[in-house]
């Protein structure tokens, strides 16, 4: 499992855990599964029939299914900042 702490370090509050292919609120097995990730594809709620929320690309999270969506977060290691820039303040830290 992983976890999306909020901020700069594996020391903030955890905000989402990636449990295989869902993605569930707060920390553990039992949250509430809020997206499914179907390969590069993130969807809302449980299940492959959900609406799209955003694609992965690489380093790049993208809003909507296609490679032309704007760029919402950049994965930079373990770190996750917002926009396209690896300047950019972090957001998130992403803990296993």
């Amino acid at each position: 499992m992983k976890y999306i702490r909020e901020g700069n370090n594996k020391f903030g509050t955890v905000l989402y855990t990636i449990d295989g292919s869902y993605v569930r609120k707060g920390q553990g097995r039992f949250g509430d599964i809020l997206y499914t990730i179907d390969g590069k594809i993130v969807k809302k709620g449980q299940g492959m029939f959900g609406d799209v929320v955003c694609n992965i690309d690489d380093n790049l999270i993208r809003k909507g299914r296609t490679l032309f969506g704007d760029v919402l977060y950049n994965i930079d290691g373990n770190f996750v900042r917002e926009g396209r820039s690896r300047f950019n303040d972090i957001k998130f830290y992403i803990d296993e």
